[in-house]
């Protein structure tokens, strides 16, 4: 299992590294009428500023890149690479959806916040899973999807994430498309431990009290993109998305020595064929 994460990582990743946060999962179309014959291609290429850490309130940029097979064998099938996110639908149906997905988060390892850094670094975490969902459509290109995501840490032991989306996509006009909709995600004791908790050795290293993170939804937010066709063949694509922790991650000494307010804002240049 070990060489199996190891091959994942790399495989998500690359030069993702960087992205020691946890990033939002944004919605991110294919820009594209993806009925007829054959694979539908977008490669994008972007940057991401988003928070150093989850309860950071220093932030940093990095690449951010987009990778989006669609029409494998039905219109509503798909495999996307979007940073270090990997989603997928493989189910053949105009409405249901399911397929895997894979999540890196990077050793959260030396950060701007002195006491922070002085704690112990947590591990990288592989998060292998699944998503299922429902497309509620509303005709003129209009979709309300739910989705739920499941995943799990196969490489350190950082616990399980499931997250309950709600994703409102409609085109405007010719040439704009936007996707907006709330999140919320729970997670594992063992989580909230690695990437909230004070255990007696980071607070003797760092002089924060010692906190006990516990299971629980960690925060709510909202997910927004904004797309604009510019030729057939090109495209811009804006990028938001804000997060609230709550419980025990927002009360958490690392959380306090930041902020529980989490911003996120990119911009990708896709190519569609």
């Amino acid at each position: 299992m070990k060489s199996l994460s190891i091959a994942l990582a790399a495989l998500l990743l690359g030069a993702a590294a960087v992205y020691a946060q946890e990033i939002p999962v944004s919605d991110i179309g294919e820009g594209q009428d993806a009925t007829g014959s054959g694979i539908r291609w977008t490669l994008g290429l972007g940057a991401l500023a988003y928070p150093e850490y989850q309860g950071s309130s220093d932030y940093k940029a990095a690449p951010l890149w987009n990778v989006r097979a669609q029409n494998l064998y039905h219109p509503n099938t798909y495999v996307q690479l979007l940073g270090p996110i990997l989603t997928s639908n493989l189910i053949p149906d105009s409405h249901f959806k399911l397929g895997p997905m894979a999540q890196f988060i990077a050793k959260r390892g030396s950060v701007e916040n002195n006491k922070v850094d002085d704690m112990q670094n947590v591990d990288p975490s592989v998060m292998l899973g699944a998503i299922a969902g429902y497309d509620f459509t509303f005709g003129e290109g209009k979709v309300l999807a739910l989705d739920f995501l499941g995943r799990q840490d196969v490489a350190n032991g950082n616990g399980f994430l499931g997250t309950l989306q709600a994703t409102y996509k409609a085109p405007i006009g010719e040439h704009w498309r936007v996707a907006i909709g709330p999140e919320t995600t729970w997670a594992s004791d063992d989580y909230m431990k690695s990437y909230f908790g004070v255990d007696s050795d980071d607070a003797r290293r760092s002089g924060l009290d010692r906190y006990n993170a516990d299971a629980g939804f960690k925060d709510v937010g909202a997910n927004a993109s904004v797309t604009y066709l510019i030729t057939p063949h090109w495209a811009v694509t804006g990028i938001g998305a804000y997060r609230r922790l709550v419980g025990d991650a927002e009360d958490s000494p690392v959380t306090k020595e930041g902020s529980e307010n989490q911003f996120y804002g990119g911009l990708l240049f896709n190519y569609l064929f």
